[in-house]
Protein backbone atom coordinates (compact mmCIF):
# COMPACT_ATOMS: atom_id res chain seq x y z
CA UNK A 1 0.00 0.00 0.00
CA UNK A 2 2.74 2.65 1.11
CA UNK A 3 4.61 1.32 -2.29
CA UNK A 4 1.83 2.44 -4.57
CA UNK A 5 1.27 5.75 -2.58
CA UNK A 6 4.61 6.35 -2.88
CA UNK A 7 4.60 5.63 -6.78
CA UNK A 8 1.18 7.75 -7.01
CA UNK A 9 2.69 11.06 -5.04
CA UNK A 10 6.05 10.66 -7.58
CA UNK A 11 3.90 10.21 -10.64
CA UNK A 12 1.91 13.38 -9.68
CA UNK A 13 5.25 15.35 -9.13
CA UNK A 14 6.33 14.49 -12.32
CA UNK A 15 3.33 15.04 -13.69
CA UNK A 16 3.80 18.44 -11.97
CA UNK A 17 6.85 19.22 -13.60
CA UNK A 18 5.75 18.38 -17.10
CA UNK A 19 2.84 20.56 -16.94
CA UNK A 20 5.08 23.65 -15.94
CA UNK A 21 7.76 22.93 -18.50
CA UNK A 22 5.27 22.72 -21.22
CA UNK A 23 4.03 26.23 -19.44
CA UNK A 24 7.41 27.48 -19.43
CA UNK A 25 7.71 26.80 -23.54
CA UNK A 26 4.16 28.74 -24.52
CA UNK A 27 5.08 31.86 -22.48
CA UNK A 28 8.73 31.63 -24.18
CA UNK A 29 6.94 31.29 -27.88
CA UNK A 30 4.74 33.86 -26.85
CA UNK A 31 7.86 36.16 -25.81
CA UNK A 32 9.05 35.39 -29.15
CA UNK A 33 5.84 36.92 -31.22
CA UNK A 34 6.23 39.57 -29.34
CA UNK A 35 10.06 40.24 -29.70
CA UNK A 36 9.01 40.00 -33.68
CA UNK A 37 5.70 42.35 -33.54
CA UNK A 38 8.37 44.82 -31.62
CA UNK A 39 11.03 44.33 -34.68
CA UNK A 40 8.13 45.10 -37.00
CA UNK A 41 6.81 47.89 -35.03
CA UNK A 42 10.28 49.23 -35.36
CA UNK A 43 10.95 49.00 -38.74
CA UNK A 44 7.16 50.61 -39.40
CA UNK A 45 7.95 53.05 -37.19
CA UNK A 46 11.37 54.02 -39.01
CA UNK A 47 9.57 53.62 -42.79
CA UNK A 48 7.27 56.73 -41.38
CA UNK A 49 9.61 58.54 -40.06
CA UNK A 50 11.90 58.88 -43.47
CA UNK A 51 8.47 59.57 -45.48
CA UNK A 52 8.08 62.31 -43.12
CA UNK A 53 11.43 63.27 -44.07
CA UNK A 54 10.98 62.56 -47.96
CA UNK A 55 8.57 64.69 -47.83
CA UNK A 56 9.83 67.92 -45.86
CA UNK A 57 12.29 68.01 -47.83
CA UNK A 58 10.76 67.77 -50.90
CA UNK A 59 8.45 70.72 -49.54
CA UNK A 60 11.81 72.46 -48.65
CA UNK A 61 13.01 72.01 -52.30
CA UNK A 62 9.81 73.30 -53.69
CA UNK A 63 9.68 76.41 -51.92
CA UNK A 64 13.48 77.06 -52.73
CA UNK A 65 12.86 77.15 -56.06
CA UNK A 66 9.33 79.41 -56.05
CA UNK A 67 11.58 81.66 -53.66
CA UNK A 68 13.67 82.05 -56.88
CA UNK A 69 16.75 80.43 -55.33
CA UNK A 70 19.14 78.73 -57.32
CA UNK A 71 21.27 75.16 -56.95
CA UNK A 72 18.43 73.58 -55.90
CA UNK A 73 18.92 69.92 -55.88
CA UNK A 74 15.70 69.10 -57.23
CA UNK A 75 16.27 65.65 -58.31
CA UNK A 76 17.14 64.32 -55.37
CA UNK A 77 14.10 65.57 -53.44
CA UNK A 78 11.95 64.23 -56.20
CA UNK A 79 13.78 60.89 -56.28
CA UNK A 80 13.54 60.81 -52.52
CA UNK A 81 9.48 61.42 -52.56
CA UNK A 82 9.18 59.02 -55.17
CA UNK A 83 10.95 56.41 -52.92
CA UNK A 84 8.71 57.44 -49.81
CA UNK A 85 5.55 56.70 -52.06
CA UNK A 86 7.28 52.95 -53.37
CA UNK A 87 7.79 52.70 -49.06
CA UNK A 88 3.90 53.24 -48.47
CA UNK A 89 2.79 50.83 -51.12
CA UNK A 90 5.21 48.12 -50.21
CA UNK A 91 3.85 48.26 -46.63
CA UNK A 92 0.16 48.56 -48.27
CA UNK A 93 1.02 45.06 -50.29
CA UNK A 94 2.69 43.16 -47.01
CA UNK A 95 6.23 43.28 -49.53
CA UNK A 96 9.71 43.62 -47.85
CA UNK A 97 10.30 47.52 -47.52
CA UNK A 98 13.76 47.30 -48.61
CA UNK A 99 16.29 44.85 -48.99
CA UNK A 100 17.32 44.79 -45.83
CA UNK A 101 13.82 44.95 -43.88
CA UNK A 102 11.52 42.47 -43.76
CA UNK A 103 7.33 43.17 -44.02
CA UNK A 104 5.60 44.66 -41.50
CA UNK A 105 2.29 43.15 -42.93
CA UNK A 106 2.03 41.45 -39.42
CA UNK A 107 2.02 44.77 -36.79
CA UNK A 108 -0.35 46.61 -39.79
CA UNK A 109 -3.16 44.23 -39.76
CA UNK A 110 -2.76 44.07 -35.86
CA UNK A 111 -3.24 47.59 -35.24
CA UNK A 112 -5.28 48.21 -38.33
CA UNK A 113 -3.59 50.88 -39.39
CA UNK A 114 -4.48 49.86 -43.34
CA UNK A 115 -6.75 52.62 -43.92
CA UNK A 116 -4.33 55.51 -42.18
CA UNK A 117 -1.36 53.99 -44.03
CA UNK A 118 -3.74 54.39 -47.48
CA UNK A 119 -4.57 57.83 -46.49
CA UNK A 120 -1.12 58.68 -46.09
CA UNK A 121 0.15 57.47 -49.15
CA UNK A 122 -2.53 59.35 -51.18
CA UNK A 123 -1.45 62.19 -49.29
CA UNK A 124 2.50 61.48 -50.05
CA UNK A 125 1.17 61.09 -54.28
CA UNK A 126 -1.18 64.47 -53.86
CA UNK A 127 1.93 66.49 -52.64
CA UNK A 128 4.20 65.28 -55.52
CA UNK A 129 1.18 66.20 -57.69
CA UNK A 130 1.29 69.34 -56.66
CA UNK A 131 4.64 70.44 -56.17
CA UNK A 132 5.52 68.98 -59.72
CA UNK A 133 2.48 71.11 -61.27
CA UNK A 134 4.04 74.19 -59.23
CA UNK A 135 6.74 73.38 -60.94
CA UNK A 136 5.38 73.90 -64.57
CA UNK A 137 5.04 77.80 -63.84
CA UNK A 138 6.67 78.70 -60.88
CA UNK A 139 5.71 82.37 -61.03
CA UNK A 140 1.68 81.94 -60.93
CA UNK A 141 2.46 79.45 -58.44
CA UNK A 142 4.84 80.62 -56.30
CA UNK A 143 4.58 82.26 -52.52
CA UNK A 144 2.09 83.47 -51.52
CA UNK A 145 -0.83 81.89 -53.99
CA UNK A 146 -3.30 79.55 -54.06
CA UNK A 147 -1.29 76.55 -54.98
CA UNK A 148 1.36 77.87 -52.38
CA UNK A 149 -1.57 77.83 -49.48
CA UNK A 150 -2.39 74.24 -51.36
CA UNK A 151 1.03 72.48 -51.35
CA UNK A 152 1.50 74.10 -47.36
CA UNK A 153 -1.68 72.40 -46.27
CA UNK A 154 -1.25 69.23 -48.08
CA UNK A 155 2.00 68.58 -46.21
CA UNK A 156 0.64 69.43 -43.23
CA UNK A 157 -2.02 66.80 -43.33
CA UNK A 158 1.03 64.24 -44.25
CA UNK A 159 2.73 65.24 -40.71
CA UNK A 160 -0.69 65.06 -39.16
CA UNK A 161 -1.30 61.60 -40.40
CA UNK A 162 2.10 60.32 -39.90
CA UNK A 163 1.91 61.79 -36.43
CA UNK A 164 -1.32 59.70 -36.03
CA UNK A 165 0.29 56.43 -36.82
CA UNK A 166 3.69 57.10 -35.21
CA UNK A 167 1.67 57.82 -31.72
CA UNK A 168 -0.34 53.99 -32.64
CA UNK A 169 2.82 52.44 -33.25
CA UNK A 170 4.26 54.05 -29.60
CA UNK A 171 1.41 52.53 -27.36
CA UNK A 172 1.59 49.49 -28.93
CA UNK A 173 5.37 49.41 -28.40
CA UNK A 174 4.80 50.25 -24.66
CA UNK A 175 1.89 47.76 -23.91
CA UNK A 176 4.40 45.30 -25.56
CA UNK A 177 6.90 46.19 -23.11
CA UNK A 178 4.95 45.78 -20.24
CA UNK A 179 3.61 42.11 -21.57
CA UNK A 180 7.30 41.29 -22.31
CA UNK A 181 8.03 41.80 -18.48
CA UNK A 182 4.91 40.14 -17.42
CA UNK A 183 5.87 36.69 -19.74
CA UNK A 184 9.14 36.95 -18.33
CA UNK A 185 8.30 36.82 -14.45
CA UNK A 186 5.88 34.62 -15.19
CA UNK A 187 8.94 32.52 -16.77
CA UNK A 188 10.81 32.93 -13.92
CA UNK A 189 8.06 32.24 -11.67
CA UNK A 190 7.20 28.42 -13.30
CA UNK A 191 11.34 28.08 -13.68
CA UNK A 192 11.41 28.55 -9.90
CA UNK A 193 8.97 26.38 -8.95
CA UNK A 194 10.36 23.75 -11.45
CA UNK A 195 13.57 23.80 -9.85
CA UNK A 196 12.06 23.44 -6.35
CA UNK A 197 9.73 20.07 -7.59
CA UNK A 198 12.59 19.04 -8.33
CA UNK A 199 14.75 19.37 -5.56
CA UNK A 200 11.98 18.27 -3.25
CA UNK A 201 11.93 15.30 -5.39
CA UNK A 202 15.08 14.43 -4.89
CA UNK A 203 15.35 15.27 -1.52
CA UNK A 204 12.36 12.44 -0.52
CA UNK A 205 14.10 9.98 -2.77
CA UNK A 206 17.68 10.24 -0.80
CA UNK A 207 15.51 10.24 2.28
CA UNK A 208 13.80 6.99 1.42
CA UNK A 209 16.88 5.46 0.32
CA UNK A 210 18.62 6.84 3.73
CA UNK A 211 15.92 4.92 5.58
CA UNK A 212 15.89 1.75 3.82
Amino acid sequence: MNVAKRSWKWHWMMLTVLMMGVISVSLFFALQRLRVHQHENAILSSAILHMEVDAAVFHLRIDEIAAGEEGVAIKDAIADMDRAIVQADAILKGKAIDSEEGSVAGVVAALRLQQQLEELKSLLVELKRTGMWRLKDIVARGVDSAADEQFDEQFDQIIAKASVIEKVCTSNREENRIKSQRILRSIYVVWTLIIAAAAAGIWRMEMRRNSA
